[in-house]
C-alpha cells in the first residue's frame, strides 16, 4: 500500500489553521480528528473508529477491545470506503508515540 496524499498546514498560533481544517472537514464530509498531548495509540484508534462510524452513516458506536483490534476495524472500514479523507489536527503530538505515528503511515 502507498500513501495517496498528505497535506500540511503550518504557521504561527492564531492564524486560523484549526478553524480552516474544521471548516473544510465539515463542509466536505471529511473525518476530523484532533490529537491532544494525552492521545495514545488506543485513544486515537477509538476516536477514529467512532468518527468513521458517524461519517459513514452507521450511527453511534462505542469502540472497545484491544488497540490492535480497533486498528483492524478502522482499516477494514477504510478499505470499504476508499475515498475517505481524514484531517488530523495537531499531528505533532503523534511524534511522542512511534506506534501512533506508524499507524498513520502506509499500511497502518
Amino acid at each position: 500500500m502507498e500513501m495517496v496524499g498528505l497535506g500540511m498546514l503550518y504557521g504561527r498560533p492564531g492564524l486560523g489553521k484549526t478553524t480552516y481544517a474544521r471548516r473544510i472537514a465539515f463542509t466536505r464530509g471529511y473525518v476530523y480528528l484532533r490529537l491532544e498531548a494525552t492521545t495514545t495509540p488506543k485513544t486515537f484508534a477509538k476516536e477514529l473508529l467512532q468518527n468513521l462510524y458517524i461519517s459513514f452513516g452507521m450511527g453511534d458506536y462505542i469502540p472497545a477491545g484491544t488497540t490492535n483490534n480497533l486498528y483492524k476495524q478502522c482499516i477494514q472500514l477504510l478499505l470499504d470506503h476508499e475515498d475517505t479523507v481524514i484531517i488530523i489536527d495537531e499531528i505533532d503530538y503523534a511524534f511522542r508515540y512511534p506506534q501512533l505515528l506508524g499507524a498513520l503511515g502506509p499500511g497502518g
